[in-house]
């Protein structure tokens, strides 16, 4: 009878302590060499330096030395099916975090009014696409392969919900925005429950990709564009805030109500969502599987928490840094 041993939450603890640092100092050192003059060249050596050397290639390596038949973290196709149902998330995600983000930076504004925020600019012509490649493409990639995938699925035997609130908390930390960390982690914790909805971090790489592909889309827009620009600026900040939510909750149950019918179709025996050792008849984690509590199949020990002064250390770190900034 197979027994999950804890070795992949220590190994994921010890990468997470060493990439944690990494990240926060090469995003704090990127705008010294590239914040002024080219914003493509700054974007270029983020993605680079933060995005490729410190997360993927990690993660890559990870993954590939860990997975097993009972565990590949997340890494599993998705029909498209799954993959509308996480692009409409993606739409609902990026309605709920630009609202939730818009009223903390009001309250952070009124507590400190000297806070200001630089707009991004983005060009037309082939530097959009690069944009495009540079601030969606690869960096959803590489973020949820990390945190919806290793960091995740490594964690998930001890529980769904500490997987899914320990990587989204660690990924709104790396962020170094406390301004928009709350919003990130509502983010993270949404992506957590579509990549265990459907088996795969793929979801949470689409809904990302989409969420992120319409902000940057909606810059370029409105920075051309003066009369939606001023339709916004017209609307108060609750008429604003109010619309985004309400868009957002519909997408988002639109959304999840598609994926779980996704899952549903997929275990008619046709190729998509993928359906790891332990997953329930929703399509979803089944607790009582990763506790080895149904019968007849396989034990899986739930390990207790590893490498606790790793995690400890990891967010003392982050949350040090955040207050500091």
């Amino acid at each position: 009878m197979s027994t999950r041993q804890p070795t992949n939450k220590i190994k994921i603890n010890w990468l997470m302590l060493l990439l944690c640092p990494g990240l926060v100092i090469a995003q704090t050192l990127l705008p010294g060499f590239f914040g002024s003059g080219d914003t493509l060249r700054y974007y270029v050596a983020s993605v680079i330096l933060v995005h490729i050397l410190l997360m993927y290639i990690p993660t890559h390596r990870f993954i590939s030395v860990n997975t097993d038949a009972e565990n590949r973290f997340g890494q599993m196709k998705i029909n498209l099916a799954t993959a509308g149902a996480a692009l409409t998330l993606g739409l609902g995600l990026f309605c709920i975090t630009e609202a939730a983000a818009s009223s903390l930076y009001s309250l952070f504004l009124y507590i400190n009014p000297n806070i200001t925020l630089s707009p991004l600019q983005i060009e037309g012509g082939w530097r959009f696409f690069a944009m495009v490649l540079l601030m969606v493409v690869v960096p959803a990639y590489a973020e949820e392969s990390l945190f919806r995938g290793a960091l995740l699925f490594s964690w998930l035997p001890g529980g769904k919900w500490a997987a899914i609130l320990h990587a989204a908390l660690l990924c709104a930390l790396v962020s170094l925005n406390p301004i928009t960390a709350p919003a990130l982690f509502l983010n993270g914790v949404v992506l957590g429950l579509i990549a265990c909805k459907s088996g795969s971090c793929y979801t949470a790489v689409f809904a990302q990709g989409c969420n992120k592909l319409l902000a940057v889309g909606l810059t370029y827009y409105l920075g051309r564009n003066e009369k939606a620009l001023a339709f916004l600026n017209a609307l108060s900040q609750g008429q604003f805030v109010l619309y985004l939510a309400l868009c957002g909750a519909v997408l988002l149950a639109a959304g999840y109500a598609a994926l779980r019918v996704a899952a549903k179709f997929s275990k008619a025996g046709e190729t998509g969502c993928a359906r790891m050792i332990g997953y329930g008849a929703d399509g979803g984690i089944d607790d009582t599987i990763w506790g080895g509590v149904q019968s007849g199949a396989p034990k899986f020990a739930v390990p207790a928490v590893t490498g606790e002064k790793m995690v400890v250390f990891t967010y003392v770190f982050l949350l040090m840094i955040n207050v500091f900034l």
